[in-house]
This record gives C-alpha cells, sequence and structure tokens, in this order.
C-alpha cells in the first residue's frame, strides 16, 4: 500500500511521523491522519527506556576497570561503538518523541 518512497539526504520530519532508526540511518512515515498518536508516544517511550537499559548495562561494563583490562581491545572497543550508537539512537527517539508532541 506504499504509494511513493522519496530518499532525502535533509528534509524536516513530516508532521506526525512514525520513525524508525536502522545502521544510523532515519527512516520517517508519515502517517497524519493515519495512526493513534498516544500509542505512538507510549511505542517511543518504551523503545527509549529499553535502550536506555541497555546503555546503562554497556557502561556498566565499559566503568569495570578489569573488565577494559582484561578483555580483549577488539571487544572493548566493540562496546565503546556500541554505546555511541546507541546514544545517537536514544537522541534521536527523543527528537522524535518531541516532534511528535507538536
Amino acid at each position: 500500500r506504499v504509494a511513493g518512497i522519496e530518499f532525502l539526504t535533509t528534509a524536516e520530519k513530516p508532521r506526525l511521523a512514525s520513525s524508525a532508526i536502522v545502521d544510523g540511518t532515519e527512516i520517517f512515515v508519515p502517517l497524519e491522519g493515519l495512526i493513534e498518536v498516544e500509542a505512538e508516544r507510549a511505542r517511543l517511550e518504551k523503545e527509549i527506556t529499553r535502550l536506555q537499559q541497555s546503555l546503562e548495562a554497556i557502561e556498566r561494563k565499559l566503568g569495570n576497570a578489569s573488565f577494559v583490562e582484561r578483555a580483549p581491545k577488539e571487544v572493548v572497543e566493540r562496546e565503546r561503538e556500541k554505546q555511541a550508537s546507541v546514544r545517537t539512537t536514544i537522541e534521536k527517539l527523543k527528537e522524535n518523541l518531541t516532534h511528535l508532541s507538536v
């Protein structure tokens, strides 16, 4: 039922759009008049909470001197990359939640 797809490098987020973040790329689906706004807000809040818990676990691991000293450098670096990615995703989801409230 998709009427069309547009690929934009810079654009404003459509009003009342659902969004997802895949490999650092933000995808918007305009849903004005098609979604229950409160349900979308709840979905975003739930995802933010889940990611914040994941971020806390990563930060505990990286804050453990024993882990950082004993784990292979590749494992520590992978955790740091995951930490940065999760932080970015949380920020984008928070922006989406704010935008949805407008």
